[in-house]
């Protein structure tokens, strides 16, 4: 599938009678989340772990391209503001997601509700690892 024009598909929110229409996203939303998380500084850097840091540092660079694309596939590489932006088109819940003026409900998520739905998002839109496409 080459675009992600129109892909999109409804879960459920567990405990909850709603429902969230979520869309794929394409690589220049993913890239925007990842850029937006990048931009956090010191607190990527952490997440990053000792690891590729050291791997960098010894230029063992089979390792520092094993890290990143372990990394290009992990949830933590990018924004969940910008994954719910992108990614929900609708829900059940009586305020809109996302509106003009007003309360926007993307901001009136609860921590555990707004985790679920990026994470949702980002399994129905991350890229393949370079290990998953070879077993492909």
């Amino acid at each position: 599938m080459a675009l992600v024009t129109n892909i999109t598909k409804s879960i459920n929110i567990p405990s909850e009678d709603e429902s969230v229409v979520i869309r794929k996203l394409s690589h220049v939303q993913l890239k925007e989340a990842s850029k937006a998380r990048q931009s956090e500084g010191v607190a990527f850097m952490r997440e990053m772990g000792g690891e590729l840091l050291k791997a960098l540092r010894e230029g063992d660079t089979e390792k520092v391209k094993k890290i990143q694309n372990a990394q290009e596939a992990d949830i933590t590489n990018y924004d969940r503001d910008v994954l719910l932006r992108y990614g929900v088109l609708s829900w059940s819940y009586e305020v809109r997601p996302i509106v003009e003026v007003g309360i926007n409900g993307l901001d009136q998520l609860d921590e555990p509700t707004a985790k679920f739905i990026a994470e949702e998002i980002f399994k129905f839109s991350r890229p393949e690892t370079t290990e998953e496409a070879k077993n492909a």
